[in-house]
């Protein structure tokens, strides 16, 4: 709720998504929207808004975490430098073709499983098209491209209008993703300034309720700025058009083996606590 405000998301129709540890697309909306029934949250926003909250706890930048820890020793080694590490790691990744020979990553690398757009908690991530080409980076860029194309995914399933989107979040931080993103939606997206977006609209609601502003828009004018704005790529857009149904089919198809798993590992648990 605060990240909403924080970037500005006021009013119906404006969204922001959050990639850090969870993905989470939120929407502002005028109305009380339930649909997807039991999937996600909903809360009342100041003002009489609502936030629609499409929350992917299996996983945001944390499944990206995870691929540069498992496969990129070697790209990681080096000063220590966070920064400087992943600005290589980027710069290698960008290197590498979109989609490289197919490969699709299902994000969902959290015990939680997939809470937006179904809520399936017996997901986990799958690595779809790996052979003997896939190399360190392209796993990088491939689970890149599932986050974005989760959001895809996490909007589609809303009944309501998104006519603009603000991203935000550690994730956010790496151009290469933005630009992803913006590509896998066809759209552009607005990157605000501030990184803590939630501090900042805690700072925007505390001003408010002080009178230092009259209300929250007029807040959001003198305290929330737009530092980018990134234009979808045409070309790399349709490749992501084209690439979406395979993902999202291939989710939908995966559902009923992922609840066949966790029975599977269940009653081995079974067995091994006798």
């Amino acid at each position: 709720m605060a990240a909403a405000v924080g970037v500005g998301a006021l009013e119906a129709g404006q969204a922001v998504t959050v990639i850090g540890t969870s993905f989470m697309n939120n929407l502002t909306v005028d109305r009380p929207i339930m649909e997807p029934e039991n999937v996600g949250f909903l809360f009342l926003m100041p003002g009489g808004r609502w936030q629609r909250l499409m929350s992917n706890t299996g996983g945001g930048s944390l499944c990206l975490d995870w691929i540069i820890s498992a496969f990129c020793q070697a790209e990681a080694a080096g000063d220590g430098n966070a920064n400087a590490i992943f600005e290589r790691i980027e710069q290698d990744a960008r290197a590498v073709p979109p989609l490289s020979h197919g490969l699709l990553i299902h994000p969902y690398f959290n015990t939680s499983g997939m809470s937006a757009p179904r809520h399936e908690p017996a997901a986990r991530g799958s690595i779809f098209g790996l052979d003997m080409a896939t190399q360190p980076m392209t796993m990088v860029r491939a689970v890149m491209e599932g986050v974005a194309l989760s959001m895809v995914e996490c909007y589609a399933a809303l009944d309501a209008p998104v006519n603009e989107i603000r991203i935000t979040g550690g994730g956010a931080r790496s151009k290469l993703w933005r630009e992803i993103c913006a590509a896998a939606m066809n759209r552009e997206l607005m990157v605000p300034e501030v990184e803590e977006a939630g501090a900042l609209g805690v700072a925007m609601l505390g001003a408010t309720a002080v009178g230092i502003h009259d209300n929250l828009t007029s807040a959001a004018v003198r305290m929330v700025r737009v530092a980018e704005e990134v234009m979808p790529d045409p070309a790399l857009a349709e490749r992501y058009r084209a690439a979406y149904p395979l993902f999202r089919d291939l989710g939908r198809d995966l559902a009923p083996l992922w609840k066949h798993r966790a029975a599977l590992l269940q009653a081995q648990e079974q067995q091994d606590s006798r």
